[in-house]
């Protein structure tokens, strides 16, 4: 599949997704995902792991900036329990494929809970966060569109935070040259979300 074709499909499909099934889980999504993550994987020259320990992140890049030029990034992700990223919003839409474990998201103010199969869509601009709410690593497969350098992107932002104390000044410095803002703390995992609770909010499920 040629980079022109790639390009296109992220764009035909991405675009009315998002508007879509902007902050909900939504199985029916699923399909989507799925030619969408095959377009990222055609496109893939290697895959690069990131560890971010300050998160409890570790990560494996699918399609690299110098392979794409635009189109789709794919990334595939391992959450510790109890972890993720602070509450942030950037001009990418984030579509997320829960695998394994469940998750606390929050998109524009709205929380609510997705698990494995679930397919969550954040449009870019929209602030968002989650945290994996499990007893055990939690894993999602994460797409970008249009797609960013996130090779670079995940080694800087590990570089930034290297103890476990997140520094909110450097993180939106960092977030700065990269077009992310970051708006808030990471979300915490409350008594009303644990793991043996069911969700709040399933749509189509």
């Amino acid at each position: 599949m040629n980079i022109e074709h790639l390009t296109a499909t992220s764009h035909r499909l991405g675009t009315p997704y998002a508007e879509r099934f902007a902050g909900h889980v939504c199985k029916p999504g699923t399909v989507r995902f799925e030619v969408l993550r095959s377009v990222a994987l055609e496109a893939s020259a290697e895959r690069r792991a990131i560890v971010v320990p300050a998160m409890g992140l570790e990560l494996e890049v699918h399609a690299p900036m110098h392979t794409r030029q635009g189109g789709v990034t794919l990334i595939e992700t391992v959450n510790a329990p109890g972890f993720g990223p602070p509450v942030h919003r950037h001009r990418e839409t984030e579509v997320f494929r829960v695998e394994n474990g469940r998750y606390l998201f929050e998109v524009d103010g709205e929380r609510f809970v997705a698990e494995p199969g679930d397919v969550v869509t954040v449009p870019g601009g929209v602030v968002h966060g989650f945290v994996n709410i499990s007893d055990a690593p939690a894993s999602q497969s994460i797409l970008f569109l249009p797609g960013l350098d996130a090779v670079g992107f995940f080694t800087e932002l590990a570089q930034t935070i290297r103890d476990d104390a997140i520094d909110p000044k450097l993180l939106r410095a960092f977030g700065f040259l990269w077009g992310v803002e970051f708006v808030g703390a990471p979300l915490r995992m409350s008594w009303d979300c644990r793991p043996s609770r069911p969700a709040k909010r399933r749509l189509n499920a």
